[in-house]
């Protein structure tokens, strides 16, 4: 029985081991400060009679939030975007300025 339970704990510290080096490792999303999140796609705003185009993945200050929405401000402008229609984290934000720009490349009509 001491032999079983022995072979047991070492496989079992074999395996965590094994995980342990070579799992995948996620690193975390690198997120932009506190009080600045990104659009996640091309927007238009207007905030007293002052209408604005917004690139997608353009940096927006946070000013509050309320009813699934992220208050914010671009340039003077204030308004209101979905809850999912904007993030903090900062590749994605630049994989979608990428795309942006490659897309206005291809299509220079589309802007």
């Amino acid at each position: 029985m001491g032999k079983f339970v022995l072979l047991l704990l070492l496989a079992l510290a074999g395996i965590y081991a094994y995980e342990h080096h070579f799992g995948e490792k996620t690193p975390p999303p690198r997120l932009a400060p506190e009080g600045t999140v990104f659009n996640l796609a091309r927007t238009n705003a207007a905030d007293d009679g002052v209408f604005v185009g917004i690139p997608a993945g353009s940096e927006l200050k946070l000013i509050g939030r309320s009813e699934g929405n992220y208050n914010v401000e671009y340039r003077g402008v204030r308004f209101a975007l979905p809850d999912t229609m904007v993030t903090r984290d900062l590749d994605a934000a630049e994989q979608i300025r990428a795309e942006a720009v490659r897309a206005a490349a291809q299509d220079p009509a589309a802007e």
